[in-house]
């Protein structure tokens, strides 16, 4: 895969995890676990595909614990967690791409 077409992957999704996190506090805080899943499914499939595993993990545990329709605070926390871990790898890895592909990540 092109360097830059990759860039573009990891900070697109980075943006998109703050806004799938987001939704998923929202939902819960609305009691809707069903749309909490959801999100939680998609986030799970996106981290798979662009190798966030300790993401990936994490919602593959909350995900299975809102399948049974209740989750526990500290799955929550974990991948609350995991995404600032992962937001500052992405971060991390685009600092130390040549200056002329790099864009920006929020």
């Amino acid at each position: 895969m092109d360097s830059n077409k990759l860039l573009d992957i990891l900070q697109q999704f980075s943006v998109d995890i703050v806004d799938d996190v987001n939704r998923i506090e929202q939902s819960l805080k609305n009691g809707d676990l069903n749309n909490a899943r959801e999100i939680v499914h998609k986030l799970k499939g996106v981290a798979a595909s662009v190798g966030a595993v300790d993401l990936h993990r994490a919602t593959e545990k909350f995900n299975a614990e809102l399948k049974s329709g209740e989750y526990s605070i500290d799955t929550l926390n974990l991948l609350y967690l995991v995404h600032s871990q992962t937001r500052t790898e992405i971060a991390r890895y685009v600092r130390n791409l040549p200056e002329s592909r790099v864009l920006t990540v929020n």
